[in-house]
């Protein structure tokens, strides 16, 4: 099984190949909504993850 964020990676670099996503999402069987989504984690968790690596780096 192949994760989400590969799957999205894939249909960038295609359409970076001159494809549009939506034939990109065709040819790898993957549904259109996959690419559109943002993770609300890593939002919420910005803060906290730019604290912990500044700690990190001291």
């Amino acid at each position: 099984m192949v994760s989400a964020r590969a799957r999205r990676d894939l249909v960038a670099h295609i359409v970076s190949r001159g494809w549009s996503a939506r034939r990109a999402c065709a040819l790898l069987s993957i549904a259109p909504s996959t690419v559109g989504y943002q993770s609300r984690l890593m939002v919420k968790d910005a803060l906290a993850l730019a604290v912990m690596c500044a700690l990190a780096h001291q």
